[in-house]
C-alpha cells in the first residue's frame, strides 16, 4: 500500500508505509494537535502554516536513534553519514559540504560521524535486549492507523502494534542517569507524550473496538 498526497486511505491499520508516504496523507496528527495545547489561536496558526515547532540537535539525533533501532533498512538512507570535510572556515571545504548536502535526497538528516558512532554504541549494547527483540518480532512496526475521531479524519505512525494482548509500544531516547526517572516524568509533559499516547490507544480503539495497553 503506498499513499501519496491524492491518496486518502479509508480507515483502518496499514503496515509497511513509509515515512515519507506517511507524511503526504491526509488526516490530522497529534503533532499537529498538540499546538492548541498553548492556545486555540497556535494550532490555527500552524494549520495555516505560519508557525513551526522548532527542532534540536536532540530530537534530531533521537529521530535518527528511533530509526537505527525500528528501521534499520532504512537508517543510512534517511541519516547519511557526513564526511569530515575539515575546516569550513575554508571556501574549498565550505563548497565540498554545500555540494555533498546538495546530492541528498530532501527528506534526509544526515548525522556526524561522531553521532553514528555513538549510535552504533546504543544499538551494540541493546540488541540482546528482550524488549527489543519483541519490537523487532511481535506484530508491525512503524504502522500506520487511520480513524475517523470527533467527525475528524486522523492518522498516528505507532512505533510497534501487538496484536496479542492488543498493545502500543512507543520507543523513547532518555538520559535516565542524569536525573533519574523523574527526568522522564517531567518529558512526558514537556513533550506531550501523554497526550500522543491517549491520541494513539483512541486511534486504534476505533478500528480494533478496545482500548490498547500503551507502554513506553
Amino acid at each position: 500500500m503506498i499513499a501519496n498526497a491524492e491518496t486518502k486511505l479509508e480507515p483502518g491499520i496499514y503496515p509497511g508505509i513509509s515515512w515519507e508516504d506517511y507524511r503526504a496523507m491526509d488526516g490530522m496528527n497529534v503533532s499537529t494537535l498538540v499546538y492548541a495545547d498553548e492556545s486555540p489561536a497556535h494550532l490555527k496558526s500552524h494549520l495555516d502554516g505560519e508557525m513551526k515547532r522548532k527542532d534540536s540537535p536532540a530530537l534530531a539525533f533521537g529521530r535518527a536513534v528511533h530509526t537505527r533501532l525500528l528501521e534499520p533498512d532504512e537508517y543510512l538512507k534517511r541519516h547519511p553519514v557526513m564526511p569530515n570535510f575539515g575546516d569550513l572556515r575554508t571556501k574549498k571545504n565550505k563548497e565540498a559540504k554545500a555540494e555533498w548536502e546538495a546530492e541528498q535526497p530532501v527528506e534526509s538528516e544526515p548525522i556526524t560521524s561522531g553521532d553514528y558512532e555513538r549510535i552504533e554504541g546504543m544499538a551494540k549494547a541493546i540488541k540482546a535486549s528482550p524488549i527489543i527483540r519483541m519490537l523487532r518480532s511481535r506484530g508491525g512496526v512503524e504502522t500506520t492507523v487511520v480513524a475517523d475521531m470527533m467527525g475528524v479524519r486522523c492518522k498516528g505512525r505507532v512505533d510497534k502494534l501487538v496484536d496479542s494482548p492488543l498493545s502500543i509500544l512507543d520507543v523513547k531516547k532518555v538520559q535516565v542517569m542524569r536525573g533519574g526517572y523523574d527526568k522522564f516524568s517531567r518529558a512526558v509533559i514537556d513533550y506531550h507524550y501523554d497526550a500522543k499516547a491517549a491520541f494513539y490507544s483512541d486511534l486504534v480503539a476505533e478500528i480494533r473496538g478496545e482500548v490498547p495497553t500503551f507502554y513506553w
